[in-house]
């Protein structure tokens, strides 16, 4: 597969960096993974839990913050 149809969802900022670094076009950082949530690299997109986030295959993201990437859609309120 490539990198481009591929998407990363990281509890640590390790893994954040090193697929923004391989070119990884979604990659979103989740908090609720630990007992408290870790501070992550604020530049990433961040969830709370994974009810914020629904898959949707052959459409648009729309992220909490609006902004858009393949194949995932987060729902709005």
């Amino acid at each position: 597969m490539a990198v481009e149809g591929c998407a990363l969802i990281g509890d640590a900022n390790s893994d954040l960096r090193m697929a923004r670094a391989a070119g990884v076009p979604v990659v979103l950082g989740y908090r609720a993974g630990w007992r408290r949530p870790v501070a992550l690299d604020g530049s990433f997109l961040q969830l709370d839990h994974w009810r914020e986030l629904a898959v949707v295959p052959g459409n648009a993201a729309v992220p909490p913050n609006g902004s858009s990437a393949t194949g995932m859609v987060a729902p709005r309120e």
